[in-house]
């Protein structure tokens, strides 16, 4: 299910994985992988990548 990972991550796992679960968006820590997915609608990711292209969240880096 998690085969979508950032290329920035370097490949050990250190980042954010993304998954489809039926209509639904699961999101989990690379670092993490045996806890509870979070999990979004499809317009609550678009609403988040949004956020983050108009720099929603510099602050938090």
């Amino acid at each position: 299910m998690y085969a979508d990972k950032s290329p920035l991550s370097g490949g050990n796992d250190n980042c954010v994985e993304f998954g489809v679960i039926g209509e639904l968006i699961a999101m989990r820590d690379s670092k993490r992988p045996q806890q509870t997915p979070l999990v979004y609608t499809r317009d609550e990711i678009a609403a988040m990548v949004a956020g983050a292209n108009m720099g929603a969240f510099d602050h938090l880096t």
